[in-house]
């Protein structure tokens, strides 16, 4: 299983990003968020956050699911792009959708945490066939939101170091 976090730029390129902006991954401050930089303006950054410490370029979510899709389970987060659900979806369904020939599609869209973006992350999916997936921090839990919400989701992550309590409310 491979996850992937998206940025998308302003002129629609959805890209490997956990953050608004790549001022943490490429180590710079005052860069504005990529949602309002093209993807020629990412491309003059490098990541250079990342575990073997070499500076690289931002992937596209394209060029991932083309290498990937074909052998492995990925779950794709939209991160800050929930305005633009239906094009990430139709970018999704280019590279084997929710694959109805197999078991079990090799892509599945995940988001973070509960309310209202979460349900609409989770009810665009399912409406085109995709599984999904949650993750949840454990205030997620405490709070009451995931019994309220629990039933949205094919699949429900919580964070490592919750208490046994939590992770038995979660199972």
């Amino acid at each position: 299983l491979l996850e992937f976090s998206c940025g998308r730029t302003s002129d629609n390129v959805w890209f490997g990003l956990h953050d608004t902006t790549l001022n943490r991954t490429s180590q710079t401050t005052g860069l504005p968020a990529v949602s309002g930089m093209t993807w020629a303006q990412v491309q003059a950054y490098q990541n250079s956050l990342n575990a073997a410490g070499n500076p690289v370029q931002y992937y596209k979510l394209s060029d991932f699911l083309q290498k990937y899709t074909p052998s492995h389970t990925v779950h794709v987060d939209p991160k800050y792009g929930l305005n633009k659900m239906t094009e990430f979806l139709d970018q999704l369904d280019m590279y084997g959708g929710p694959t109805p020939a197999i078991a079990q599609s090799r892509i599945v869209i995940k988001f973070v945490g509960t309310g209202g973006g979460a349900i609409n992350v989770a009810n665009m999916g399912r409406a085109r066939g995709y599984t999904v997936a949650v993750y949840l921090y454990d205030a997620d839990v405490t709070s009451g939101a995931f019994a309220a919400e629990q039933g949205y989701w094919d699949y429900v992550g919580i964070n490592w170091n919750s208490t046994q309590e939590i992770f038995e409310t979660v199972k």
